[in-house]
């Protein structure tokens, strides 16, 4: 049976290996996050002005079918002989 003196150098160079596989991993770990993260970013900003654009359609729309209540829409016939 071998003795601690014997499997020391053994021991510790397995303990470097197994702690430089750790970091290795860790940085590959970080590297996936970031670039999740920064996809998130992008689509969590695309998402904020799609749905800005929605409200604004719609407000724009509430606001037309408000002010445009009662009155009859020219046509675009109309609209071209007024603007020549």
């Amino acid at each position: 049976m071998p003795t601690w003196e014997q499997e020391r150098a053994a021991v510790f160079e397995a303990i470097c290996a197994l702690r430089q596989l750790g970091e290795t991993l860790s940085d590959q770990i970080a590297e996936v996050r970031h670039a999740q993260t920064r996809e998130l970013g992008m689509f969590g900003a695309w998402r904020a002005l799609n749905q800005w654009s929605d409200e604004e359609c719609a407000r724009i729309e509430a606001g037309r079918s408000r002010d445009d209540e009662g009155k009859e829409i020219p046509s675009l016939r109309i609209l071209r002989q007024t603007s020549a």
